[in-house]
């Protein structure tokens, strides 16, 4: 986000696995320029809700950095360094701080197609209290079907360090840009390995001032 701007964006997402159904709102996220090609992030997941009522979720404070590689540089390369806070409720808390790192990296191969993705790795903490490591990794592939209209495909998979079972996906979905200022993003995805979710979908909707 440019120096001195502000982008907020906001989101729903609901999850289905075998008989568990959660709900996500408001999943606000602040993204305020602080200095050139650096942005300050503030992120609330906002309410869970299931069967077993509302719950709160952690928040999250960061910043982001993309390195400048020229202006005509096909590659862009950055990264986010961030943390979230324990601010949520029991069942949605971690209860502890929990540091991160996600490297980011996209390259153009078109004029109107690019490819993406992310390395993350996150330290949280074990039910024994040691912390452990979690990482994640994604792969997209996006394609501006007009000037204000774009669509993408993406692979992302959740790598835990410990023993329990890693979790893929694949998602899809398309972009709405209703004006210089506002976006509009639908989504769809499913888990394609029994460890994770089966289905889910959301959409989100990106203001910036």
């Amino acid at each position: 986000v440019a120096v001195g701007r502000l982008q907020v964006e906001l989101g729903y997402t609901a999850v289905v696995d075998d008989d568990r159904d959660e709900h996500f709102l408001p999943e606000t996220l602040l993204r305020i320029g602080v200095v050139e090609r650096t942005e300050l992030r503030l992120g609330w997941g906002g309410v869970r809700i299931d069967e077993g009522g509302v719950d709160g979720t952690d928040s999250e404070i960061g910043f982001k950095h993309v390195f400048d590689l020229g202006a005509d540089a096909p590659l862009g390369l950055g990264f986010i360094a961030a943390m979230s806070l324990p601010t949520g409720g029991s069942d949605a808390s971690d209860d502890v701080v929990v540091p991160g790192f996600k490297f980011l990296w996209s390259y153009d191969l078109a004029a109107s197609t690019s490819i993406a993705g992310n390395f993350n790795l996150a330290l949280p903490e074990s039910q024994a209290g040691a912390r452990i490591g979690l990482s994640e990794a994604s792969l997209a592939l996006a394609h501006s079907l007009t000037e204000r209209v774009g669509g993408y495909v993406e692979y992302f998979g959740l790598y835990p360090w410990e023993q329990d079972a890693p979790e893929h996906y694949v998602n899809g979905g398309f972009t709405f840009l209703l004006s210089d200022d506002l976006q509009l993003d639908v989504r769809i995805g499913a888990g394609l390995n029994d460890s994770a979710d089966d289905l889910f979908a959301g959409v989100g909707l990106s203001v910036r001032f």
